[in-house]
């Protein structure tokens, strides 16, 4: 196997780091290239976003975000939450993703994160727990803006 690079995400990645998020999310709405590379570096300048990549071969071939959101309980230290983990479809079932969340949650413990938190589909538990993660027993509750 190849060896997998996980670093932090850069502005060349956007267009390839697309290309898998669709795989988590399909739309077919028209992409707002503008708007989407505003916001990429918004989360890229921010201390409190590390949105990262897997690289195999100088491709991308995997993605994961992690939010530190500051806290006023537990005597001020932050949680951090991740998001929208994905590998692409040819990559997985080859620790990837393992890596990505490991890199993530180092991120998170070296900003003094207390927790760090997850949203999944219950399919996708096994992987979570092989990377230390634990069911709580709490529900996700969600609103929809839109």
């Amino acid at each position: 196997m190849d060896e997998i690079n996980i670093r932090k995400a850069k502005s060349g990645d956007l267009k390839e780091l697309m290309d898998i998020l669709n795989q988590l999310s399909p739309s077919s709405e028209e992409k707002d290239t503008e708007k989407l590379q505003s916001t990429f570096d918004k989360i890229n300048q921010d201390k409190n976003y590390h949105l990262c990549v897997a690289e195999e071969n100088n491709q991308l071939v995997g993605t994961g975000l992690l939010l530190i959101q500051m806290n006023i309980s537990h005597n001020g230290r932050p949680y951090a939450h991740i998001e929208n983990i994905v590998v692409d479809k040819n990559h997985r079932k080859k620790g990837i993703g393992k890596k990505i969340i490991l890199y993530l949650v180092e991120k998170a413990k070296k900003a003094g994160c207390y927790k760090i938190i997850l949203d999944c589909e219950k399919k996708n538990i096994p992987f979570y727990e092989k990377c230390g993660l634990y069911e709580t027993g709490e529900v996700e509750m969600r609103l929809d803006c839109d």
